[in-house]
């Protein structure tokens, strides 16, 4: 019975490094063992916690693993599972532990508003509350819903507290991904230098320590971020999202990989075109 304890917290813990280092199907397999083993009959929990409290963040984070493969079915029935033990023991760590994962479902569907009604009651409930570990989390899903939403402004601000929060703590992949976002946001209102600079840093950090999916979203962000004026631009950007839709096949993202293709595909058409009318604007075929 004992094994059996520390074989579902270990089950958890290792789901979750596999999520962090990008090996989402991996993190998903482990996440499945944990939650099967949880629901079974002979369900148990190491001594300091619950059944209810380990099943709760298997299907939080079992929802947002397959909210990251593109696995929207799959990740709303364990994402209603988070919920319903929310709903019944009204814990605050709970109910913030099912508003994270819930507004990442809501933005991986693509409604960013609705995401960030959730995220933002979920960010105002962990500071009550004094829920410190999901306060960087929740912050940086709520300030990629403000960018989704064009909100710039509250999005910055909202991803350096997540930036800032993330770092008091030593949570360094969420730390790393506020930054990815927070570069996104300056680069959408300051300069874009300083927002390149932040996200090579961020990819480079990324890439050194395991984080595959966090070097794609760096990537893709960076090339959001890369004017497109002029030649050596162009050829930055495509080098980037090459390089992001590589990690995205290789890890499974799907939702992650259709951003880079789609934005390839425009900026080749777009290099296509340029290269067709020159400066002296004769157009050759």
């Amino acid at each position: 019975m004992g094994q059996s304890r520390l074989a579902q917290l270990a089950e958890y813990g290792l789901g979750q490094a596999y999520f962090i280092a990008g090996r989402y199907r991996e993190a998903e397999k482990m996440l499945g063992r944990a939650c099967a083993r949880l629901m079974g009959p002979e369900a148990s929990a190491p001594i300091g916690t619950t059944v209810q409290y380990l099943l709760l963040m298997c299907c939080m984070m079992k929802s947002l693993t397959h909210t990251t493969l593109g696995e929207f079915d799959a990740a709303d029935q364990f994402q209603q599972r988070a919920q319903a033990i929310a709903d019944e023991t009204s814990r605050p760590f709970d109910r913030v532990a099912a508003a994270y994962s819930s507004g990442g479902l809501m933005l991986g569907r693509g409604d960013p508003a609705a995401a960030a009604i959730v995220l933002e009651e979920g960010f105002a409930l962990a500071k009550k509350h004094e829920v410190r570990l999901f306060v960087p989390p929740i912050a940086c899903h709520l300030g990629m819903a403000y960018l989704e939403q064009e909100s710039f402004g509250a999005a910055r601000d909202i991803l350096a507290e997540a930036r800032e929060t993330a770092e008091s703590i030593g949570y360094k992949s969420t730390e790393l991904r506020a930054a990815i976002y927070l570069a996104l946001a300056l680069g959408r209102t300051a300069d874009v230098r300083e927002a390149l600079n932040m996200l090579r840093d961020a990819r480079n950090t990324a890439r050194q320590q395991g984080f595959s999916g966090l070097e794609a979203e760096a990537l893709l962000c960076e090339a959001m971020v890369t004017p497109a004026t002029n030649e050596e631009g162009r050829d930055k950007i495509i080098l980037c999202l090459r390089a992001c839709i590589a990690i995205a096949k290789q890890s499974s993202a799907k939702p992650l990989l259709l951003k880079a293709e789609t934005l390839l595909g425009r900026m080749l058409a777009n290099t296509e075109n340029a290269e067709s009318f020159p400066q002296d604007g004769v157009h050759r075929t």
